[in-house]
């Protein structure tokens, strides 16, 4: 598997900033891919890395990005109005992100597991 690592530069698309990662069958298969309209979307950040590199990187997402992208998936796409209950698992599933980054980071630095606010 050929693993790259993006990050979201559409502006507008409510993502910016968002890194995620894909793993390809060859660095053909990316290369096919990442055309000139994916360049406009995303920058790579990691190509032809380990999985576990990948992990890092999307590691390194700010959070207001997730809290971005969160309150963008609860909108309406035509109409831009707001659903909550979509907000509150959206926010959920961020939340959720950030409580795995925060528990990769504890055993990386052998710390003790953190204390999160749980989620509902």
């Amino acid at each position: 598997m050929y693993n790259v690592a993006f990050r979201t530069i559409l502006q507008g698309s409510g993502k910016e900033g968002v890194i995620t990662w894909t793993a390809f069958e060859s660095k053909e298969a990316f290369d096919a891919f990442y055309d000139e309209k994916m360049r406009s979307w995303y920058q790579v950040v990691g190509e032809g890395v380990s999985e576990e590199r990948c992990i890092e990187l999307v590691d390194t997402t700010p959070i207001p990005c997730y809290i971005r992208a969160a309150v963008h998936d609860a909108r309406d796409p035509k109409t831009g109005v707001l659903n909550l209950d979509i907000l509150d698992m959206e926010l959920d599933t961020a939340l959720a992100a950030l409580n795995l980054r925060d528990e990769r980071r504890a055993l990386k630095h052998d710390l003790p597991p953190p204390t999160h606010l749980p989620s509902k």
